[in-house]
């Protein structure tokens, strides 16, 4: 595991293809997953991988995966990757950087951010992550208010509003319920400078 990752496990997947300057994908799953099964996101990159994308794919593990995943171990999110390409032999520029978060993966942005983290990342998406705690506040209003600042060094930004019943991204925001949750943020970081684009 990286030191970065709370020596939790972290997959690298390395296509064959992959040459340096590497173009780098940094996912964290959500409930119910894990970094390389029972995860529709393994099985996409798995996809991608088959049909020749030289993508290096770096899948760190929570601290107790299940439900409810417990991010804890996360301590900054850009060593974690860096740490993991090191660990699997990878020397050499990083052409693009992407990081992304499912839904309780979330919660692992929230913990960089909370041991202040600036993340710098060509693209950084968030799909679903936007649930609040179950008796108040939690990783919906902590984005909206701290991740504007700490994204200064990221190229673009995506939101993935989930669209089944109870989505996360479509609940309405606890300080403006006339508004999405994804609405807030977006109008958050478009006032941050960042450039954002809300999908779905």
């Amino acid at each position: 595991g990286a030191p970065s990752n709370g020596q939790a496990p972290v997959s690298v997947i390395v296509p064959s293809n992959a040459k340096a300057p590497f173009q780098v994908h940094t996912h964290y799953h959500g409930d119910g997953a894990r970094s390389l099964s029972a995860n529709p996101a393994g099985d996409a990159i798995a996809k991608r991988v088959k049909a020749g994308d030289a993508t290096v794919f770096v899948l760190p593990e929570a601290a107790k995966p299940g439900a409810p995943t417990d991010w804890s171990n996360v301590r900054r999110l850009a060593d974690t990757t860096a740490q993991s390409l090191a660990g699997a032999g990878l020397a050499g520029d990083v052409g693009s950087r992407t990081l992304s978060v499912h839904s309780a993966g979330g919660r692992a942005l929230v913990n960089a951010l909370k041991n202040g983290e600036q993340l710098e990342a060509d693209h950084l998406i968030l799909q679903d992550a936007l649930f609040e705690g179950t008796n108040g506040r939690g990783a919906a209003t902590f984005l909206k208010e701290h991740l504007p600042q700490a994204s200064a060094g990221v190229g673009s930004v995506t939101l993935v509003p989930s669209t089944g019943a109870g989505a996360a991204g479509l609940w309405k925001d606890l300080d403006e319920p006339q508004l999405t949750r994804t609405d807030v943020l977006a109008r958050q970081l478009r006032a941050a400078g960042r450039t954002v684009d809300v999908v779905g």
